[in-house]
């Protein structure tokens, strides 16, 4: 008689000795099977050996012998087929590994959330037809007992699957990495990305989120939160309030669940509206690529008549249409020549002369509103009048916008009236020949936003008169 091991060391040493469990669990779940031939079950198990030291190999082959797995019924049963035996692992042990491993669990599909809601619907429907609600009855026990067995399997479920959703960003982030580093056929690299993520979205996130959704109607049925709601109602109206407390906190946790995995699909909504863009331009920029490299080929030949690309192809792409007739884009930097810093300091003391300025005239005073009296209007254009008779000019070419932020830093109300009175006593100043600058109207417009309004005007240059000195 060959020498077997009990479950509890064999189970033992399968925990310490993953490898060969967690190959075959994969490759079971790559082939859409819940057995795995006998062959390779020994192959994997022969390939593990190698690396591990002599010592251990003699204790490893007869644990993981078949007949000793059998025995301790890690093996559920063993079926022939083809010549070859096929091992089929108990639902139990499978689940544990499954646990030990992130990637190992399992996809919670359309079809099982909507088994275990079958299931839920089963229990609520009996809980229903339950005349006697008496804890000494045995009917009510199995039937109470069965809801939160089928509720505490939902909830473990789920939070089973959240570790390896919230692994997903970072999946996401690997995988775009990699597209980055493809050298050759990158299009087909992200066309399989874009297949993938988009596999995972509709069979993983998607039906999960259907199922936690607590507004959504079903054909079939009463969703999740509904028949949890009724089984609360049910217990309240009995005086099994004990019970009904317990399913109001499977109800909090299952929509605490929901939580994550929203976050996780807006991550995974980005992620595919922006790979499907990316794929669209592409396969815009290679089909206008071919169509212009067909265009250019046509020119190689040796007749004459055809020593241009036709114009079709411009037309078509419309991607160097009325090129030419786009002005090159401003560049807004700081000058290094000598007037210009000079200008600069120039300006920055002016502002500075400006707040000492409205210190000294302008004392604590309840301000002027844009609606107020016509005595309260004198007594704010009698300010600016002040303000303006002490500051220091120079030349500018857009007299309007110089006076805008000279004026703005010193009225909490500032209102572009305030401008127009600034501009219009000054103008009037600069009539006279003693002034020292002129002000020289052109018929360019421009424009001024501040805050909810826009004020358009003339520009106007301020010049130094000849004769005068700064």
């Amino acid at each position: 008689m060959s020498k077997k091991f009990n479950t509890h060391t064999t189970v033992k040493i399968l925990f310490d000795h993953p490898t060969v469990m967690f190959d075959c669990i994969e490759q079971m779940d790559e082939q859409s099977e819940i057995f795995i031939r006998e062959s390779q079950f020994i192959s994997r198990l022969k390939r593990y050996l190698k690396i591990t030291p002599k010592e251990q190999q003699q204790r490893l082959r007869v644990a993981f012998k078949t007949e000793n797995l059998f025995q301790c019924q890690i093996i559920a049963d063993v079926s022939s087929v083809e010549g070859d035996r096929q091992l089929i692992f108990q639902d139990e042990v499978i689940s544990l590994f499954r646990l030990c491993k992130a990637s190992l669990h399992q996809e919670l599909t359309d079809s099982r959330l909507r088994s275990h809601l079958e299931s839920l619907r089963s229990v609520k429907q009996r809980l229903d037809d339950l005349a006697v609600f008496d804890e000494q009855d045995f009917n009510h026990t199995e039937i109470k007992d069965d809801l939160l067995k089928q509720l505490s399997d939902i909830y473990g479920l789920l939070r089973k699957n959240i570790s390896s959703m919230e692994k997903m960003n970072q999946e996401l982030e690997d995988m775009t990495a990699q597209a980055s580093r493809q050298q050759s056929d990158f299009s087909d690299y992200r066309q399989q990305m874009f297949e993938r993520v988009s596999h995972i979205y509709e069979r993983r996130i998607k039906p999960t989120l259907s199922f936690l959704n607590e507004t959504i109607r079903l054909n079939d049925g009463a969703n999740l939160f509904s028949i949890i709601d009724d089984c609360i109602t049910i217990m309240d109206n009995r005086g099994q309030a004990d019970t009904a407390h317990q399913i109001f906190l499977f109800s909090m946790s299952l929509t605490n669940i929901a939580k994550p995995i929203n976050r996780l699909s807006d991550e995974v909504e980005r992620f595919l509206k922006k790979t499907r863009q990316g794929i669209l331009e592409s396969n815009a920029m290679e089909a206008a690529y071919q169509a212009l490299l067909n265009s250019h080929q046509q020119t190689q030949t040796e007749n004459m008549a055809r020593k241009y690309m036709e114009k079709d192809w411009a037309k078509q792409t419309k991607f160097v249409m009325g090129l030419k007739q786009q002005n090159r884009p401003r560049t807004y930097r700081l000058g290094h020549s000598t007037s210009y810093i000079a200008n600069f300091h120039n300006e920055v003391a002016l502002r500075l002369d400006d707040l000492k300025l409205f210190k000294l005239l302008l004392p604590e005073q309840g301000q002027a509103k844009k609606q107020g009296s016509s005595k309260q209007r004198m007594v704010r254009a009698g300010r600016i009048y002040s303000l303006l008779s002490n500051m220091i000019f120079r030349d500018t070419n857009d007299f309007t916008v110089m006076m805008h932020y000279r004026i703005k830093p010193h009225f909490d109300d500032y209102q572009f009236t305030d401008l127009l009175t600034a501009i219009f006593h000054l103008s009037h100043q600069y009539k006279k020949d003693n002034a020292g600058f002129k002000l020289v109207t052109t018929n360019k417009k421009q424009h001024i936003q501040y805050r909810d309004e826009a004020y358009i005007y003339r520009i106007q240059r301020l010049e130094l008169m000849e004769g005068h000195g700064e």
